[in-house]
C-alpha cells in the first residue's frame, strides 16, 4: 500500500509540474491579423500595383512552454469569407470585382471551403533567435505542410507572435489568375506576414 501511495504521489507531482510548465494562451482576435502582400508577381498582380489583403484570425490558441519552447504548439483558424481586399489604390468597383474573384471557385471557393486552418506539428529554435514552425495549412480543402519563420515576445499575461511564410497557390488547387486573354500569367508563390496576440484566459 505504501508503495502504491508513493507511486501515486510521484505521478501527481509529475502531472502538476507538467501543467505548471505549459501555459495555454487564447488568441486576441481584435488585434491579430494576417496580411498578404502582393506586387506584380502576386496572384492578383495583373492589376498593376502592390496590393494588400487582410485575413482576420477568428480562433486560435498556443500551448506555450517558456522553458522549452520547442515543445510549444499553435492552432489558428480564419473564416474564408472574412478575407478582404484592402488596397487603397483600387476604386470601389474594382475592389468589389477583385473581392468576388477571390471568393469564387477560381480562388478560395469560400462557399464550399469556409475555413482556412493552420496546426503546427514541430517548432525548432534557429540560430538567429527566431523559431522555425512547421505545420499543416488547409486551404480549399487541401492540406499541405508549410514552414513559418516566427518570433515570440512574452510579456505576461500576453504573447506577441509575428513572422512570415511563403507557399504556392497550386499546392492548394488554386490556378494562378491570368488576364489579357491569357497573355499575363502571374507568379505561383505568394508571401504573407502575420501579427498575432495571445492572452491567458
Amino acid at each position: 500500500m505504501k508503495n502504491k501511495a508513493v507511486l501515486g504521489l510521484i505521478f501527481s507531482l509529475i502531472l502538476i509540474s507538467h501543467c505548471l510548465a505549459q501555459q495555454i494562451y487564447q488568441i486576441d482576435s481584435k488585434e491579430s491579423i494576417i496580411k498578404i502582400h502582393l506586387d506584380t508577381g502576386g496572384f492578383l498582380g495583373f492589376l498593376g500595383d502592390e496590393h494588400f489583403i487582410e485575413a482576420p484570425i477568428a480562433r486560435g490558441k498556443i500551448t506555450y512552454y517558456p522553458d522549452d519552447v520547442e515543445k510549444s504548439s499553435v492552432e489558428l483558424e480564419v473564416v474564408a469569407k472574412q478575407i478582404a481586399i484592402r488596397d487603397p489604390h483600387l476604386s470601389e468597383e474594382d475592389r468589389k470585382e477583385v473581392q468576388q474573384t477571390m471568393a469564387s471557385g477560381r480562388v478560395l471557393y469560400v462557399d464550399k471551403y469556409p475555413r482556412v486552418i493552420f496546426k503546427s506539428s514541430m517548432v525548432r529554435k534557429l540560430k538567429d533567435g527566431r523559431l522555425g514552425i512547421v505545420g499543416d495549412l488547409t486551404v480549399r480543402g487541401e492540406t499541405k505542410e508549410v514552414q513559418v519563420l516566427a518570433k515570440i515576445e512574452a510579456t505576461e499575461p500576453r504573447l506577441h507572435v509575428s513572422g512570415r511564410s511563403r507557399f504556392k497557390q497550386t499546392e492548394f488547387g488554386i490556378k494562378p489568375v491570368t488576364a489579357g486573354a491569357g497573355t499575363v500569367r502571374v507568379k505561383d508563390e505568394i508571401e504573407l506576414s502575420f501579427r498575432v496576440y495571445f492572452s491567458l484566459p
